[in-house]
């Protein structure tokens, strides 16, 4: 549970986010928080679509009967690696080492997805997960605007 949620069921001493000292609520982790925004417009770039505004921004494609289904392996990895580097840093007492820690967890994540997809549908999300690997090999590339 994010810290507001916590909050709701048992008291809770730092509401902080792990990340930066601003509240942690699903919004602050998953968009708004500087990290979250330079992953969401790192991955946009890549695929060439508008993607992780908010959940609704994400929600509009699972909606759509299969026709987002890369986009949708895409965001399901790039959440998920956020709680688990989230999680990382609050039970594991792992330590931030760069933005390329937080997009190579994208790319195992979707890597470990692509067995789910048809054939037909895997060269999207494969095709992605390279170019962000190498994106990620190249830090200097990635800097928040």
């Amino acid at each position: 549970l994010t810290r507001d949620n916590l909050a709701k069921r048992q008291k809770v001493e730092k509401m902080t986010c792990l990340f930066c000292e601003e509240k942690e609520s699903c919004q602050h982790l998953f968009f708004d928080f500087v990290v979250a925004k330079l992953m969401w417009e790192t991955i946009s770039s890549l695929v060439g679509r508008d993607m992780g505004r908010n959940f609704e921004s994400i929600g509009v494609c699972w909606l759509s009967n299969k026709r987002f289904i890369s986009i949708n392996v895409i965001n399901s990895a790039s959440l998920w690696a956020i709680w688990k580097l989230r999680n990382d840093f609050c039970f594991q007492n792992l330590a931030w080492q760069g933005i390329e820690q937080l997009l190579m967890r994208v790319v195992v994540l979707i890597q470990n997805c692509l067995i789910l997809l048809p054939a037909e549908r895997k060269e999207e999300p494969t095709a992605f997960t390279g170019k962000l690997s190498s994106l990620s090999k190249s830090p200097k590339m990635l800097t928040y605007r």
